[in-house]
This record gives C-alpha cells, sequence and structure tokens, in this order.
C-alpha cells in the first residue's frame, strides 16, 4: 500500500508518525538488551528462590515452617506455652542432637 504524503493532512501526518514509532520500540528495546515491558516500567514478576524451612515441629519433623507468610497455628500454640522461637528452630534443634550425639559416643 502506497501513501502520498503530499495529500495527508498534518494530523494524520503525526499519527502515521507515531504508528511507526511504535513498531520501531520492540526491536530498539532489543538491541539494548531489554523487552518492552522493562522499558516502559512494567511490573515483571520475579521468581523467588524456594524458602528455606528455619522452624520444625520438634514432636512431628515433617511439620516445617519457612518464616514467610501467616503464622501456622502450632507455633502460635508453642510461643503462647511458653517455648521460645529459638527453641521451635531448626538450628537449634540440630545443634541440640549434635550435642546429645557427642555425649552417647
Amino acid at each position: 500500500m502506497k501513501l502520498d504524503l503530499d495529500t495527508l493532512s498534518l494530523k494524520d501526518l503525526k499519527s502515521l508518525q507515531a504508528l511507526v514509532a511504535l513498531a520501531e520500540l520492540p526491536s530498539k528495546a532489543e538491541d539494548l538488551g531489554f523487552s518492552l515491558a522493562e522499558m516502559m516500567g512494567a511490573n515483571i514478576a520475579l521468581k523467588r528462590a524456594p524458602a528455606i524451612p528455619r522452624y520444625a515441629n520438634p514432636n512431628k519433623k515433617s511439620e516445617k515452617w519457612s518464616g514467610r507468610g501467616s503464622t501456622p497455628k502450632r507455633f502460635s500454640a508453642a510461643i503462647s506455652r511458653g517455648m521460645s522461637s529459638d527453641k521451635i528452630s531448626i538450628c537449634y534443634q540440630l545443634s541440640r542432637a549434635h550435642k546429645i550425639a557427642a555425649r552417647v559416643i
């Protein structure tokens, strides 16, 4: 399709110029090493690393919590019974297990 630019109005020329500029944006962004969404400031969902569990139920080791998100009821219940969060932590349980193992050996 051929356009005669001499016959177009100023308004039509400006809208044509905007269309051409929009068509070139993705390739220009790619040349700079970005996606068009990044250049436009769109929120791109970042993938988070899987959360490492920090707390475990001492009675049932399969029940773990990373400390992210809402607090599990078992954790809140243990805190309300007077247990400190340090004693529920996996690091504390592992260090205690190593101390007990060292006494046995």
